[in-house]
């Protein structure tokens, strides 16, 4: 049996918001690819910030996870969500820079 604690839930929990942000900007920069190019480039900036975050974020939530208290099963399955969050944000990040350079 494990459980989050506050710290830990509330991390990832801002980690998921921040990944559903950046897939919503990409979405947007998509949209807006074929009829205006700089708002496109403009969102993909939008999207380089929420990376930046999310990074940011997942070294404090991963630090918190593998500092508390919990067998080393739970652990494990932890750091493995916070870090598919995590590459979320990367993946997301990758992709707007293909939307950057079909908007040159």
């Amino acid at each position: 049996d494990w459980k989050l604690s506050k710290t830990q839930a509330e991390g990832m929990g801002h980690m998921a918001d921040l990944g559903f942000d950046a897939l919503t900007k990409l979405r947007d920069s998509i949209m807006s690819l074929g009829f205006n190019s700089e708002k496109a480039t403009s969102f993909a900036k939008d999207i380089d910030e929420i990376e930046k975050k999310l990074d940011l974020l997942y070294i404090k939530v991963d630090l918190d996870i593998v500092t508390g208290n919990g067998d080393i099963a739970s652990i494990l399955i932890i750091r493995d969500v916070a870090r598919e969050l995590e590459r979320l944000g990367d993946k997301v990040h990758e992709a707007s820079d293909l939307v950057r350079i079909l908007a040159l």
